[in-house]
């Protein structure tokens, strides 16, 4: 981040953790052994329920404590990052699907259920994963399956 002077935005929860003050638990920690995370300090907490620019700051719990989805209601488009993913972002997803983050990689699999129930109620037109390619078709269908097969 330092390079390209990007700030970095994230849930108060998260901020130990992406700054390295805090180490996660081992099973969301494997991915450090795959891929080198550098670590940084945070420029702008977040809270759920709140207000960035354009964006309603949706606190969605699950993969982390401190996950967070961004809603452009303009748009009506949902930014996910890591909660859900499409395609076959990992050996359980399916092409022109939503799926969701493996459980063993969540940090609560109870938050994550509540958290698509949020996303839900949004009723977005677009949902923008952090793994895989935009969703603009059935996306409410989608979100109803992945809440009825949890």
């Amino acid at each position: 981040m330092d390079r390209i002077g990007a700030k970095t935005l994230a849930h108060e929860l998260d901020s130990p953790y992406i700054s390295g003050k805090k180490k996660r638990n081992i099973l969301i920690r494997m991915g450090d052994f795959i891929f080198r995370k550098p670590k940084f300090n945070v420029d702008i907490q977040v809270e759920g329920g709140g207000e960035f620019r354009d964006f309603e700051v949706i606190h969605t719990p699950g993969h982390t404590e401190g996950s967070v989805s961004f809603f452009y209601p303009k748009e009506k488009a949902l930014f996910v990052g890591d909660a859900i993913g499409s395609g076959s972002w990992h050996p359980f997803g399916e092409e022109g699907k939503l799926s969701l983050t493996p459980k063993i990689f969540s940090e609560s699999t109870k938050d994550m259920k509540n958290s698509v129930k949020k996303m839900r109620e949004i009723e977005p037109n677009l949902l923008l994963p952090g793994h895989g390619p935009p969703v603009s078709e059935d996306v409410i269908r989608q979100l109803d399956e992945l809440i009825t097969d949890f």
